[in-house]
């Protein structure tokens, strides 16, 4: 009758997986090489490959009655362990746009229900996800290392994140400097200009910005700084983040925003990512929602000193500070 709608053996019809590679397409697949190649997901899953508890009693394997991620006694399901399990809920419970509540009676039917709904950047955050979740458990039980449903979404993202931006062409990593690049330049008639940098060392790191007019006065200028060991480019994300929070509570719109970090830039720009990165730079995206006009840009050191030379500062600075009209003696 339907003979792409008719189940397989594994309960899965041939117009899922048409469906499926239609949705992702070889672009996403590369997204997520590792997934695949390394968890062998949904691959595996689709087949009932996985070493799971549940199907290695299937096939008459002597082995415990309980989830390697959680612990909890019964058999290890597909669908508890990747969703019902609650180191997994925790995991996805940094995800925004899963909605993990989906009902479902198998792991199989809670996959397409998700695949229906979501953009393919997004499964392909499920699948690497998954991936993770499953090298947890195998550490787990063969390691005994223990990682929150968090660290293990960080992990697992970071993880894919680095992988992407190795595979991208250079060309891509290329600033197109022009001359309003290498000098700082005023703003168009009737916006603001925030020039933003963030500088890292030790357990502390200093957050510092600068806003001037169209006629290049300056308005305010304000820093601050936190503690904890990040990465520079967490750093630079945390600093706009200050910086957008401050000009959101000043009322100022019609905003440009310009870093010298290109990669702050791209990840700002860039979808979602379950990287600690990725989670600061939705926030600014959240942010950025409360302006008419916000533009971001990327600069050369030599565009960015005044905001420099703030974020140095701040890192000897007790508490945050702010100056209107008249700029800091340093």
């Amino acid at each position: 009758m339907y003979p792409d709608k008719s189940p397989g053996p594994d309960g899965m019809s041939p117009g899922f997986f048409q469906h499926f590679w239609d949705v992702i397409g070889p672009d996403v697949v590369d997204y997520c090489r590792t997934a695949f190649e390394s968890g062998r997901l949904p691959d595996k899953v689709c087949t009932g490959c996985l070493p799971t508890t549940e199907n290695l009693r299937r096939r008459g394997v002597a082995c415990e009655i309980k989830c390697g991620l959680c612990g909890q006694d019964g058999d290890e399901s597909l669908l508890h362990l990747f969703v019902k399990c609650q180191v997994a809920r925790e995991a996805w419970g940094t995800v925004r746009w899963l909605e993990v509540g989906q009902l479902a009676h198998d792991f199989l039917e809670w996959l397409e229900l998700n695949f229906k709904v979501l953009k393919k950047e997004d499964i392909a955050g499920i699948i690497s996800g998954c991936w993770g979740l499953w090298g947890e458990r195998n550490q787990r039980v063969w390691k005994m290392r223990n990682l929150s449903g968090l660290q293990v979404m960080l992990k697992t993202r970071s993880y894919v994140d680095s992988w992407v931006k190795v595979q991208q062409p250079t060309s891509l990593l290329r600033s197109k400097l022009t001359a309003s690049a290498i000098h700082w330049q005023r703003p168009g008639a009737g916006r603001r200009k925030v020039n933003v940098d963030a500088s890292t060392g030790g357990e502390r790191c200093g957050f510092g910005w600068v806003v001037r007019d169209s006629y290049g006065i300056f308005l305010a200028g304000g820093c601050t700084s936190g503690s904890g060991k990040f990465t520079p480019l967490e750093a630079e994300l945390m600093g706009v983040r200050e910086a957008l929070s401050w000009l959101k509570a000043q009322q100022w719109d019609f905003i440009d925003v310009e870093s010298d970090s290109l990669l702050a830039i791209q990840e700002i720009q860039r979808g979602s990512s379950l990287s600690y990165s990725g989670i600061l730079a939705e926030d600014i995206r959240d942010l950025m929602t409360n302006f008419v006009s916000i533009i971001f840009s990327h600069v050369r050191r030599s565009a960015n000193r005044a905001a420099h030379a703030l974020a140095k500062a701040a890192g000897s600075l007790s508490d945050s500070h702010v100056w209107f009209f008249t700029s800091p003696p340093f």
